[in-house]
């Protein structure tokens, strides 16, 4: 028999009978049971069964008439159903036989089903479920098998309301199984030291509409200086060029005149039609420099040769000779140097005109010549030995530093071990000979060891090695090994080039590797310039502080007021501040309205929780969080969809309510709601315009939202409205879609129950 009762999930009823083409009916009804009476019959006679057969059968009997078997299978899965038959059944029958229950499931394909009008067509067999409960079936036993047939619907058409609900809360428990980790800085901060004053303004200073640009400005004042003790050893070149003259100092009597040699030159003649650059006249026994600079880049030839001619007629220089024992530089006929360099003693000079003379077979060639009227002439070594003294009295160094001197020509020595005793290490450079060859590696290799080696070194200062060279390596190990190990070695090596005759290529490797500087000196001002600088390098690397600014993700840095990214903080380099200085920055941000780490913000603070200034002296690091916020109220412009209610009043044919609603403070402007098929960007079902809504800061506003009555929907199945899908108005995100599930009409299922019992 077909039963056809229907009960609603999760409530008993006496359910109803449905209606079905009746032709179809009778179909579905032979098919079925054709099918069934097919099935091979496991009983025998192996034993009475009549008694046994009454039993099961009222018992099965009872259990369809009061709805019982409708009701399991409309309340429970298929295994919970077969489980409660089989417990029901069992509890009915003597407990000397075993029993095992099948439920098969089939979904009716009612537009094939019309068309084969048999059973593999009514009845997919990818839409068959089979479960089942109870002990194997035996194959030595006497089997009584039987079975019913029911046919029921499934429920009424709905829309689920709570269906992006339930999705949000699987995204969210599997964002919740993602770990993330904060960046929270070093954990080795001590507690700071110093009495830190903080300062923050913040523009606009009453209130910031997001979107807005907001300027932050922060001050930082310490009481003192703070850094970490060093160790500085200088390394000097003392090679036999370091004897040569150096550019001094003096009073510029001709300064950069532009120059245009023109000449010739004849195998058998030499070089004619010399140009006289220059002339000048001395007028007290001074001494001068006459110093020659080419603007244009010269070939091997084509360099200008230049002498002077004194008052007397005679010639010193390329074309005449040498001034004698003076301090003098002097050119070579194939120079290919950026410069060539007279210096004339005093013991040369005489009242009167002085000629320079010049000669280039390229008049293209342009040059300026400088000539200076100096007081007395000074020589590399010289010039290295002052400077380098000034150095070590730098105003900057700290009764924890330690200095030292290390020359190098031929070989290296270690001239003044690492000292606090500033005068220990003068005395050395005074005394300075300059010799011999230069290896600038040896030097490099002899100044690491008393950094690294000695009893001596220091493993809580930071290390330096300042290195200067009027040349190139010619002898002894390379350069660049030394400096490598140097830098493996956490040394710091700054390098400095003195004159015209240096390989800054070299001097400069040494510093890269090493995380230094390269600085050329081609005088003796430069050469002061570049150890100040060095000096004041060092205090910053070991003076190191910053301040540390906690950033909201996904904001704006319109302006970083020289800060660095670093893992989501901006990262200020403050450096050495001496006692009442005072550290000022300023940045810029701006805060999208289309941020949703702000949208739920009613007000912002500056810097913000975690800002906090650090800094290195001799006790280790120090951490001190910014004491002082400014907090500013925040403005947003969010809008929401909220689909409210929904009715299918037939196949796809759908009707739904919803409200789309600016629940911000700022207002919205006009946009479109749009309704699509399973996913944003899928099929378009439908499209509404929104109008321009009120924030909660418009005073009297009373259109904030706009409800939408029955939007026809002609499709099944997962529907997403939409707001402001393009993003062309910024506002907060998170809240512009909503998801429902409505899911069409009634479908007959027929389930099987098949039954089997023997003996145990």
């Amino acid at each position: 028999m077909l039963n056809s009762r229907f009960t609603i999930s999760g409530k008993k009823s006496f359910g109803f009978v449905f209606s079905l083409d009746a032709a179809m009916a009778v179909i579905l009804l032979l098919v079925l049971m054709a099918t069934v009476a097919n099935k091979p019959d496991l009983g025998g006679t192996a034993f009475p069964r009549a008694q046994l057969n009454q039993l099961i059968d009222d018992s099965i009997t009872t259990m369809e008439n009061t709805g019982y078997l409708l009701e399991v299978l409309d309340t429970n899965t298929l295994d919970d159903a077969a489980l409660e038959i089989n417990s029901r059944l069992s509890s009915d029958l003597p407990g000397t036989v075993d029993i095992n229950v099948q439920i098969t499931q089939y979904t009716l394909n009612l537009s094939t089903c019309r068309i084969s009008r048999d059973f593999e067509g009514c009845f997919l067999e990818g839409g068959t479920v089979i479960s089942s409960s109870g002990s194997a079936i035996p194959s030595n036993r006497a089997i009584l098998h039987g079975q019913r047939i029911f046919a029921k619907r499934q429920q009424n058409a709905d829309c689920n309301l709570s269906y992006g609900a339930e999705l949000e809360a699987v995204e969210e428990e599997r964002l919740d199984s993602i770990m993330f980790s904060d960046y929270y800085g070093p954990l080795y901060f001590q507690e700071g030291g110093l009495e830190v004053t903080f300062d923050v303004n913040v523009t606009p200073d009453t209130e910031i509409s997001c979107d807005e640009n907001v300027s932050v400005q922060l001050s930082v004042t310490v009481p003192g200086g703070f850094r970490v003790p060093v160790d500085v050893i200088e390394v000097m070149d003392i090679s036999g060029s370091m004897s040569e003259c150096a550019v001094a100092e003096g009073t510029a009597i001709v300064e950069d005149q532009n120059t245009l040699g023109g000449g010739n030159y004849n195998f058998f003649t030499g070089h004619t039609n010399w140009t006289a650059l220059t002339q000048f006249e001395i007028t007290n026994l001074d001494a001068f420099d006459v110093f020659l600079e080419w603007e244009t880049a010269c070939d091997f030839f084509g360099c200008t040769k230049m002498y002077i001619e004194a008052p007397d007629g005679t010639l010193y220089g390329y074309y005449g000779g040498t001034p004698g024992d003076g301090c003098y530089i002097s050119p070579t006929l194939f120079n290919i140097q950026d410069n060539v360099y007279f210096a004339v003693p005093d013991t040369l000079s005489q009242n009167g005109t002085w000629v320079v003379w010049g000669w280039n077979n390229d008049p293209s060639i342009d040059v300026n010549l400088t000539v200076k009227i100096i007081e007395e002439p000074i020589s590399k070594l010289e010039a290295m030995q002052e400077v380098g003294k000034q150095f070590i009295d730098h105003a900057d160094w700290t009764a924890n530093d330690d200095t030292g001197l290390v020359s190098f020509n031929d070989a290296s020595k270690l001239e003044q071990p690492l000292t606090s005793n500033r005068t220990a290490v003068k005395n050395k450079i005074n005394v300075l000979k300059a010799g011999g060859a230069t290896a600038i590696g040896e030097g490099i290799y002899e100044a690491t060891n008393e950094l690294i080696f000695s009893p001596r070194a220091d493993e809580e200062t930071l290390d330096f090695q300042v290195l200067l060279s009027d040349g190139q390596t010619n002898t002894g190990r390379s350069s660049s090994g030394a400096a490598q190990d140097a830098a493996d070695n956490n040394i710091i090596i700054f390098t400095v080039g003195l004159g015209t005759k240096i390989n800054e290529t070299e001097l400069q490797n040494i510093a890269d590797l090493t995380g230094g500087q390269y600085y050329y000196a081609k005088d003796q001002n430069a050469l002061e310039e570049a150890y100040d600088l060095i000096a004041q390098a060092i205090q910053s690397i070991a003076g190191d502080a910053n301040v540390v600014i906690p950033l909201i993700p996904d904001i704006n840095i319109i302006e970083s007021g020289g800060a660095e990214i670093v893992d989501q903080n901006m990262v200020f380099d403050v450096n050495n501040l001496e006692g009442g200085q005072t550290w000022t920055a300023t940045y810029i941000l701006n805060l999208p309205c289309s941020n949703a780490n702000t949208c739920d913000s009613d007000a912002i603070s500056f810097p913000g929780d975690g800002a906090y200034f650090e800094y290195e002296d001799d006790a280790g690091y120090h951490r001190i969080d910014f004491n002082v916020q400014v907090t500013i109220p925040f403005l947003t412009r969010d809008l929401t969809v909220d689909i409210f209610t929904g009715e299918i009043t037939g196949p796809d044919d759908i009707y739904l309510d919803v409200n789309v609603a600016n629940i911000a403070d700022l207002n919205t402007p006009s946009t479109t709601l749009n309704f699509y098929e399973d996913f944003v960007g899928g099929t378009l079902l439908a499209s509404r315009t929104v109008n321009a809504l009120c924030g909660g800061e418009s005073v009297g506003c009373v259109n904030s939202e706009q409800i939408f009555n029955a939007v026809n929907i002609t499709r099944e199945g997962v529907i997403v409205a939409v707001v402001n899908e393009d993003g062309s108005m910024s506002e907060c995100p998170g809240n512009n879609e909503d998801v429902v599930n409505c899911y069409g009409g009634s479908v007959p299922q027929y389930y099987v129950v098949d039954y089997y019992v023997w003996r145990n």
